[in-house]
């Protein structure tokens, strides 16, 4: 969904092709990490309590505890929004 976004967001407001580019490594990153298994942010993630609003491999294996599926690629704010959310605890291996 959110490389769908991507042609539209385009035609309303112009990019330069390199943050395209951009933007879609790092959502393949972002999604590759999250299915790891292992947390990659740093603990100051959690000092900042960005842990309940930033998708990570730590968010990502509680979620799917729960829900089978899930919206955000980035943020959980997406989750919220669809009811596929619950309050995450860090869990930190």
């Amino acid at each position: 969904i959110n490389a769908l976004a991507l042609p539209l967001i385009s035609a309303a407001l112009p990019l330069h092709p390199a943050v395209i580019v951009c933007h879609l490594i790092l959502m393949t990153v972002t999604g590759s990490t999250n299915h790891w298994g292992i947390e990659v942010l740093p603990r100051a993630f959690d000092r900042l309590h960005l842990q309940d609003h930033v998708i990570s491999g730590t968010h990502h294996v509680a979620h799917h505890r729960s829900f089978r599926c899930n919206y955000g690629l980035f943020l959980t704010a997406w989750d919220r929004w669809m009811g596929t959310s619950e309050t995450m605890v860090s869990t930190r291996r």
